[in-house]
């Protein structure tokens, strides 16, 4: 025992944090202590929002439905973020070959990166559970059992959806390993599988509504659908222990049941996704020579195209982009049940008359919600003390960086912008402006994630996970370009009221773009570059 308790502890002592945070500008205190005052701001934002909402369903004494929901969702969203996490939380390990060689049972060793990966869900859960139950506490004033049985449901609720994530995660990753060329056989099916998820979301909407509506059909979608949930609400109107013990005894079962099956077959896949192929063809054999910065272009595509992980979640938007083209062009009704979960309620007529702005609206959507550049410094890790001794200018290395990236950027927009193009009627002038705005956005996206990730550089780590989903620089820039996104939505909303011309609404969104470039360069160009200097491993 004492020997699997020294296991977790140095497993968790590294890369745990939401938000990581490796800078040399900070006190070690500090580091410490922002990681949990921007959770308790998140948990604090979340609770105001949740808060209207629980407001609104006290008034008809249904404000438990809020946590019913809550439950819900977590339940989808710690499976759709774990499924691509389980890549690299589970077999990307860079302590692998040590512990692997050790005496140690593979169950134990699998157990310890599940309870990680566990842990890191709860706190991600514990950001939507805990404003849940705030607001339904503020309103409903419930008795202490509540708060008793929120803390116990709060542990096991993640559980099945985190052991169905690691499940499913082993199934993709058993049936990839099978491809001579595994990351991309990976990036293949897990975005695949999430744009399923997504497509079911979108096409549910109008039944999910019809569910919100009557509450005795709520519960019994969730029941049927997710029990846990249901049982939450269960425990604290009409507590039953034997029920609580029954439920807490199956989780724990099924964790060990899981946890015995797949340490089976864990050494074997993991073996198989970092075999690399030993046959070289020498009488083919060339050495190619490029010019320094397309050198680097290459190196940087290879890298960040080795990672499933930084694919997924830096172009999943972009796999969408292309997506909703095609869904707009032939699958209007769905394309327009989409933009109503998000709040717009336009009709296809709308739709038509502007369609150079709503092809705007889903280049600068795309490209503002890719972070393809906030973490590229920090991929390069402990070999970035070898970077740094090559006779190549910081300057460089870094536009190489955004190179790389636009690389894998522009392409896919512009694949998008064919498409709805040859199925609507755009003027010429339209059609250069549109394109222009996709090289201009995605550039604001690469420019300032690359300069935001020269301040915060998070250069030690375990896996790749922790820089591409939990660093501070990550979140910084997709804040920034969130921040970005709402003035061009007030550009495009007042230019429309205003009646100023689809043309120059455009042209307004690119002047803004490039102005917003031109700060970016110059920055990159003084702040950047000394930063980028002063990095260390």
């Amino acid at each position: 025992m004492r020997k699997l308790f020294s296991l977790i502890k140095a497993t968790f002592s590294e890369g745990l944090s939401i938000v990581k945070i490796s800078t040399n500008r900070m006190s070690a205190k500090l580091k410490k202590v922002l990681p949990y005052i921007l959770f308790i701001l998140i948990i604090y934002s979340f609770t105001y929002y949740t808060s209207l909402l629980t407001k609104q369903f006290h008034k008809v004494g249904l404000e438990y439905i809020v946590i019913l929901l809550f439950a819900f969702l977590t339940f989808f969203l710690t499976i759709m973020e774990g499924i691509y996490k389980t890549s690299d939380l589970l077999f990307n390990c860079k302590d692998d070959d040590l512990l692997l060689a050790l005496p140690i049972k593979k169950s134990t060793i699998l157990f310890i990166r599940f309870f990680k990966f566990y842990v890191f869900e709860l706190m991600y859960n514990a950001m939507f559970m805990i404003p849940a139950i705030i607001s339904y506490a503020i309103y409903a004033k419930p008795s202490y059992l509540f708060y008793i049985i929120s803390v116990i449901m709060l542990v096991f609720l993640p559980v099945i959806p985190v052991l169905l994530s690691v499940v499913i995660g082993f199934i993709i990753k058993q049936f990839v390993t099978r491809f001579k060329y595994k990351n991309i056989a990976q990036i293949i099916f897990t975005s695949g599988l999430l744009l399923g998820i997504l497509y079911i979301s979108f096409n549910s909407q109008k039944f999910v509504e019809k569910m919100i509506a009557n509450a005795t059909t709520l519960f019994d979608l969730i029941k049927k659908i997710y029990y846990p949930a249901y049982l939450y609400y269960e425990l604290f109107t009409d507590f039953n222990l034997y029920k609580l013990l029954i439920y807490m005894g199956i989780n724990i079962i099924l964790v060990i049941i899981a946890m015995n099956v797949l340490s089976k077959v864990y050494y074997k896949i993991n073996s198989r996704s970092k075999e690399v192929s030993n046959v070289t063809h020498y009488s083919k054999y060339k050495i190619k020579t490029h010019k320094p910065l397309i050198s680097f272009m290459i190196k940087d595509l290879k890298r960040v195209t080795s990672s499933s992980v930084y694919i997924i979640n830096a172009c999943f938007g972009l796999v969408l982009f292309i997506a909703s083209a095609v869904l707009l062009t032939s699958r209007s009704k769905t394309f327009l049940n989409m933009l109503s979960t998000y709040g717009l309620k336009i009709s296809m007529d709308q739709i038509a008359k502007y369609i150079p702005i709503v092809l705007l609206a889903m280049i600068a959507f795309a490209a503002l919600t890719s972070s393809t550049t906030s973490s590229m410094i920090s991929l390069e890790g402990k070999s970035f003390s070898i970077l740094k001794s090559l006779p190549i200018s910081a300057k460089k290395v870094i536009y190489a960086k955004v190179g790389s990236a636009l690389l894998l950027m522009i392409p896919a927009i512009i694949i998008g912008d064919i498409i709805v193009y040859v199925n609507y009627d755009l003027k010429i002038i339209d059609i250069i402006l549109t394109i222009v705005a996709s090289i201009l956005l995605p550039l604001v996206s690469t420019l300032l994630g690359i300069f935001v990730n020269t301040l915060y550089p998070h250069m030690d780590f375990s896996n790749d996970t922790e820089v591409v989903k939990q660093s501070m620089s990550v979140m910084i820039a997709l804040f920034v370009n969130f921040g970005i996104l709402i003035i061009i939505g007030l550009l495009i909303y007042f230019g429309i009221k205003s009646e100023l011309g689809i043309s120059l609404i455009i042209l307004m969104v690119n002047g803004m773009a490039l102005l917003i470039n031109i700060i970016s360069i110059i920055l990159i160009n003084t702040i950047g570059v000394k930063n980028f200097n002063l990095i260390t491993i």
